[in-house]
Formats: structure tokens, sequence, C-alpha cells
């Protein structure tokens, strides 16, 4: 480690002088710190972003002695706290399974000459950027406003003003502002929110090459297509042949922002954005995990694993990427184009999820690759950047693009934005100048839940709201209808709720994603998956957390889903996709001891399955249509019948009424209620009350009651708000943030 260094260290409102050997916090105190906790976290910044392995650490902070790995997890122990973290949110220091530790923080560096001189008292504290007014000439304009896709979403006056904002920074150009502005002056920001239609993939959206449109996946009233907004517009439009282009279809722009490119079932369409004309460009895409428009019409497209070369005007494909499996590599996705439109970066997702690394590579697949860097995605854009993500947090980092490596020392542009722990990718776009990316949040709010009498009267359950409550996410209703199972926490755990006494109770504690619990039929086990130590499995856990989980499934790099728990005992039911980052099977395990099988598989997604009280038939989630609709059919064989019970698009169905009726939630965010008879007719269906999201409510048994998130202030039902909602935030001249 390097003790002689002048800089001073800056991450997470903490500032570190490794000469003085003090840390500072955000009010500029000292705080004490053992002396091997010191080293510890000097190591740790001078290697942010690596992921270390313990041997390594041991040797680097005791280097002349032999300790115990035990006095490493004690000293990272100690740091932890004194760095604020807690068992649940590692904003600094998280554990890479098998291997060791990595600082997730961003790191900067400031020249501690500097620093004294500006704050002789103390050279850490003295970094802060100061609060003070402008200086002569000097602009520093920050502007917020909310552009929805329903231009009554806002006051015409406030929309005027963000566009004009947006107009004239991209009309004015950096290179022009810089010239006629004096030298202390700063460039112009703009920031705004649009509201989008909802989405259950928040992950589909990309901005145009001059920057100044967008493209995203929503809901419409009939189904799924592709939407576009200009960002000097208050309306967004659908693109004209793209209905029916479900959440899988990631769009993207061709380099002179004539077209879109998008997937629709196995085929890979572009439409002409100005005159609406489509047109196939190939056909058995599998696994389709997003696409780049090159030089020369060379379009690369994420599929059945790798890197795929297709001219835009069709012909045959090209492989130019390939799988080392020898480091852990399970697929290639989310290419995106240098400036000569030949070099392209791209990811390589990993079986242990930390070890996944952006390369860049050429349409010449014998010029080797390179690794880039250590992130979640990645794309390059002018003046000079790459712009990347770590899960949930966005940085820029300057790029040489003669060289292929980064330069410089990253920044951070954006938290909390949307990220993806399955695919390991993140929701952001940019070009020209214009950054895109969606929000979530990390810490979900508290919610009451709420009865709702399906003849029409509500009540709050009791004890009172105030006590039950629980994060804006999935949740599963036990059979008795006495307990509630759900994630929470960063990364999720299982919880349980019990809504007669009122007490949350902690069923998991992995540093890993557990997700996505189902009760048994008894009320007695929940069944859940996790993807730990880079594989994803399937747990059972007794539902009083006696003893710990054991495993019933290991899926290894394939990701799964647990769905449904039968009512008698016998099968857990869950998802499976059938190449990795591709669609989804549904699967069957008996609990038995026998082998797990696909039921149906076809090469279309199918999700979110379920099985009658009776056993006999089996309600599941299809992209057949090129919309997600719901359809019941016959189980163990799927010849004997089928029927599809959802009319304009449907998610999440669920049986009640000992099977003579059957809930799903609509493209609108109804709850839908259909009575079927004993031979799978549907006799009627309705609409029942609104959810919060496609997994954020419940039927009791009888069907009786549903059971759901409490709505907000002016909403009807069980809640309007929708957790399919992520609005795009834009900011429009983002490199202004880099540096200052």
């Amino acid at each position: 480690m390097n003790r002689e260094s002048h800089e001073i260290y800056e991450f997470g409102g903490f500032r570190l002088d490794p000469r003085r050997r003090v840390l500072t916090g955000a009010d500029g105190a000292p705080i004490a710190l053992k002396p091997k906790v010191l080293d510890t976290l000097l190591y740790f910044v001078e290697h942010a972003g690596e992921a270390l392995d313990k041997s390594m650490l041991l040797a680097g902070i005791w280097p002349d002695v032999v300790v115990e790995e035990n006095n490493l997890n004690k000293t990272v122990s100690e740091l932890r706290r004194v760095l604020g973290e807690t068992p649940d949110e590692h904003r600094f220091i998280v554990t890479v399974p098998g291997r060791g530790y990595r600082f997730v923080a961003v790191v900067s560096r400031v020249e501690a000459v500097r620093a004294r001189a500006q704050t002789p008292a103390s050279s850490a504290a003295a970094v802060a950027d100061v609060p003070r007014p402008a200086a002569a000439g000097e602009v520093i304009v920050s502007r917020r406003a909310t552009l929805g896709y329903v231009a009554s979403a806002l006051g015409a006056g406030l929309v005027l003003v963000a566009t004009a904002i947006y107009v004239a920074h991209v009309s004015l150009g950096e290179s022009t502002r810089s010239a006629a502005s004096p030298p202390s002056t700063r460039a112009l920001a703009t920031r705004f929110t649009i509201e989008t239609a909802p989405t259950l993939n928040p992950l589909t959206l990309a901005v145009s090459p001059d920057g100044r449109r967008i493209v995203y996946v929503g809901e419409t009233n009939v189904g799924s297509a592709i939407w576009l907004r200009s960002l000097d517009s208050v309306e967004a439009r659908i693109l004209p042949g793209t209905e029916g282009a479900v959440e899988t279809a990631y769009p993207f722009w061709s380099r002179d922002g004539r077209y879109v490119v998008y997937r629709v079932g196995a085929e890979l369409k572009r439409v002409e954005v100005d005159t609406g004309a489509t047109s196939v460009i190939a056909s058995g895409i599998v696994g389709y995990r997003r696409g780049a428009w090159g030089a020369d019409d060379a379009i690369v497209v994420a599929t059945e694993d790798v890197i795929l070369r297709y001219s835009a005007n069709g012909g045959e494909r090209v492989p130019i990427t390939a799988v080392d499996e020898s480091l852990g590599e399970i697929c290639h996705s989310a290419p995106s184009f240098l400036p000569d439109g030949r070099h392209f970066l791209y990811k390589a997702t990993n079986v242990n999820r930390h070890n996944g690394a952006i390369y860049v590579a050429s349409l010449d697949p014998a010029e080797p690759r390179k690794r880039v860097i250590d992130a979640s995605r990645a794309v390059y854009v002018e003046p000079g950047y790459v712009l990347f993500t770590r899960e949930h947090t966005l940085f820029a980092q300057p790029f040489d693009v003669k060289r292929l490596e980064l330069t410089g020392t990253p920044t951070q542009l954006a938290d909390d934005v949307v990220y993806r722990e399955i695919l390991d990718t993140s929701a952001f776009d940019a070009a020209s100048g214009t950054l895109i990316y969606r929000r979530e949040p990390l810490k979900h709010d508290a919610v009451p839940l709420t009865w709702l009498n399906l003849v029409g009267k509500a009540g709050q359950l009791t004890p009172a709201p105030s006590r039950l409550t629980m994060p804006a996410v999935d949740f599963e209703l036990s059979r008795d209808g006495k307990k509630v199972a759900f994630s929470d926490g960063i990364p999720p755990d299982i919880w349980t709720l019990d809504l007669e006494r009122g007490t949350r109770t902690r069923l998991t504690s992995a540093p890993e994603v557990d997700h996505n619990a189902v009760w048994s039929p008894d009320g007695t086990s929940i069944a859940f998956d996790s993807h730990r130590e880079g594989r994803r499995q399937i747990f059972v856990k007794r539902a009083d957390g006696a003893i710990p989980e054991r495993v019933v499934y290991d899926g290894g790099a394939h990701d799964v889903r647990v769905t449904d728990w039968s009512a008698d005992g016998r099968y857990l039911l869950f998802e499976k996709d059938t190449s990795i980052g591709g669609e989804y099977d549904i699967w069957v395990l008996p609990l038995d001891g026998g082998a797990a099988f696909a039921y149906n598989p076809t090469r279309f997604d199918e999700r979110a399955a379920t099985l009658s009280p009776d056993g006999h038939w089996i309600a599941y989630v299809t992209s057949e249509s090129g919309t997600y609709e719901v359809v019941v059919q016959s189980f163990p064989d799927p010849a004997v019948r089928r029927v599809q019970a959802s009319a304009n698009g449907g998610y999440a169905p669920r049986w009640a009424g000992g099977g003579a009726e059957l809930y799903y939630y609509d493209l609108t965010g109804a709850i839908v209620r259909v009575s079927l008879t004993a031979d799978l007719s549907i006799v009627h269906s309705d609409r029942v009350a609104q959810a919060p999201g496609p997994y954020q409510w419940a039927v009791t048994a009888s069907g009786d009651w549903l059971i759901g998130l409490a709505p907000r202030a002016g909403d009807e039902g069980l809640g309007a708000a929708g957790g399919n909602h992520f609005p795009i935030y834009v900011t429009v001249g983002w490199a202004a943030a880099v540096g200052h």
C-alpha cells in the first residue's frame, strides 16, 4: 500500500488522508480507528471495485505475520460498524461469496496540497464542495420538470418551461456554449422526469443517437407496444407496427435515428420511425438480450448466449464472440458500439455474478477482445466517456477510444437506478449529451394492508394498520388466510407477517437474493428460490424457522423461480429459462423424490404457473399471442383441454372458490375474476378491484376476500398506484456533473 500518497480519498461522505492516517466524517471530525482497521480501509479504497480474495487481503494487511482468517473477518466487521453499515445494507463493503470482499463505494481522489491550501486546519475537510454565490458571468442551473405521457399530467406552463430549457440546451451544444461563456461558466444541465406507460420490465428503454427521442416498451389498452417520446413534446405515441412487442423486446436505434429495432417472438424487426413501415431482419432469435447498430448497417445481437452479427438488410448471421467457460462465463449481452461503429462493448455474465465484466470486441471475430471493467452494464457516449453501472449505481469514466481502455477516475452520476440481479443489468441509456435512466426505491415504504370484501365492503385489518405494514413488493397469502410471506431487505430475505398478531418474523438471512416465497398447503413450510454461490436453487424451510432450509432443486446457471405449491402437497411448480436470460418454460418438481420435468415446453415465454385445488388444471401466462395472456390447460396431460382466460392481456393468475374462480391482474391494473365450470367453460368475468402491481395482492381460498396494499390518498380500491410504473429520469447535459 502507498503510504507516501499526497492524495485524499473521498467516498460516501467520508474523507481519508493516507499520509496523516486520518479518517473524517461528513462533519469534518476525526474518527478513531484501530491501526489494522485503518490499514484494511486503506487497502479497500486503493483497490476499490476489485474482488479481493481473502488471501490477498491477509497478505496486504498483515504482510509480515501469519494470522488466521478469523482476524480478517473481525476487522472487516469492525470497519463496517465504523462506516455505519447494518446486516441488511452494505453500502461500502460487500461479501464476494467463496472469495472475499469488494469495496463498492465510489472513491474520488483529491490533491492533498490543494486541500491544505483551501483549509489549513483540516486537509481532509477542505475537499468538500462549499456552497457559494455564483461568480460574475457564471451560470449554475438545475431545472426539474415533470413531463407526462398524457398532457393532463401537469400544468402547461411547467411543460413549456422544461421544453424550452431542453431545446435551448440541445440547440446550443457544449462547444458553442463554452466558447461564448467566460472561463468560470459552468455548463448548463437540465433535469426532468417523464411519466411513462406501465411496464413489467423497466429495463426496456433507449435514447436516439441525437439525444432528442426516447423509446420504451409499455402497456396499452389492448396489450403492449413500443412507445416513442420526443423530449420537446408533452405526449408519447405508439410506434405503428410495434403492437404486441412484449417486455423483452429491448428496442435500440439505428445510427442515423431512422429506425428502431426490436424483438417480437422469434423475429428481429425494424420499424421506420417516421412512416411506421416494418420489416423482418432475422428469424430464429432465441434468448434475446439487447442489440446495437454499427457501421455499414452491421447489427450485433446478443442471442443464444453469444453475440451474433447480422445485416440490417437481412442475410446470414455470423458469431463474433464465444463464451469462455474456463472463466465461468455463461452468456454475453448488452452490446454497445464505440464511435468507429466496428468496436463494441458487451457484458460477459459469470456463474458468479460478482465476476461479471465488460469487454470490448470487434466485428472481426479474429481480433482478440479486451477486458475493460467489472460492471453490470456499459455504454460509450461522447465526449469520450463510458457510462457504466455497478448494480444500482451509475458512473461515468473517461475512455480512450484509440487504446480501448479507461482513463482517469469514475464519477457517480446517479444511484437507485433500476437493477435486475437475474440479468445483472440496469435501466439506463445515453447519447449526445442526454442521459436517461429509471429509478426504484431500494427501501420500500411500509404500506398498510387492506381486506376487501368482494361484495363491496372494505375494511382495515385488525390490529391497527400502523402495525400491519409491509414493503410494497410481492407477497403470498397462506391458505388459511392467517399469514403473509414476502421479500424485504437489500438483498431481499424471506419474511412472514402474522395477520392476527401483527408480528413480522425474518425467515432467511443469506447474503444473496431470496424471494418468490410460496406456502405449503398446511402452512408449516415455505418454498423459495435463491441465488447463492452463483447458482439458482429452490429451497424449502419450515415456517417457524426451527431448522435450516434445504435445497430441493438446483438450476445451476439457469434462472429458476418458484410459482406454486400444489394443494395436495405433491408438486412444486417453477419457471426456468430455456437459455441464459431467455424465455421461460413451466417446470414441475415432484416432492416424492422424482425428477423435475418441463410441462408442455414451447418457444414462447410461459410463466407464473399455478395448479387448481383439484390438481386437474394449470393456469399460467404465455407470450404466444404477442401479449402476455392467462391460459388454463389440463394437467398433467396438456392435450386434454386448453382455454384462454384473459381477454386483453393478463398476469399473475390465482385460483379461488375451490377451482370455480380464477383471478388475474390485467393491463389496466385491475384484478379480474373469471368464473369457470368443471369442464373449463368460462361463465362470466368482471373486474373486482385495482391493485398496486401484479404480485401485490392475494385472494383467500374461499374467494370471499382480497387482500392487498392500502390505497394512497385519492386512489380507489386496494390502490391504483402501480408497482409497474417506472418514470424515466432525463438529464440533458449530464457531462456538466463530471468533475464538479
